[in-house]
């Protein structure tokens, strides 16, 4: 499976890594970065942080994984078949579900446990993970 991931800090970098060893994984600490790797492969999963180290109160125009959902919004060509929002930024989190919910070409998930929560890690990318 090809796995991006959108996310600046090192310890849950390290996590996702070490969970995910069995499949493609880049890593993006940047909005532009990961911005960039949607536009160059066909992605299976994106795993969608909104602070990126920055204040977390504020959408900072490129510096938040807003400024991604808000390219998928406009190009959602480029959409992976599954976005995790894996934020613990409940206010940015809940901004970017809306904007990506609007075209339900995509499995749009709420994944805030991730990576912590290897269980439900492992159910988004097995396919088995089921809303409640």
């Amino acid at each position: 499976m090809y796995i991006l991931i959108l996310e600046n800090d090192p310890e849950r970098q390290e996590m996702f890594r070490q969970e995910l060893a069995d499949h493609i994984v880049h890593i993006s600490d940047t909005a532009k970065n990961a911005i960039l790797g949607l536009t160059v492969i066909e992605w299976d999963i994106l795993f969608l942080d909104h602070d990126l180290g920055l204040d977390n109160t504020v959408d900072v125009h490129g510096q938040t994984g807003y400024e991604v959902a808000c390219f998928l919004d406009q190009y959602p060509c480029y959409k992976p078949k599954t976005i995790v929002v894996h934020s613990l930024n409940i206010a940015g989190a809940t901004k970017m579900v809306q904007l990506l919910e609007k075209d339900v070409s995509s499995k749009v998930i709420v994944g805030a446990g991730i990576p912590y929560d290897k269980k439900l890690l492992k159910e988004v990318v097995n396919g088995t993970f089921k809303k409640v």
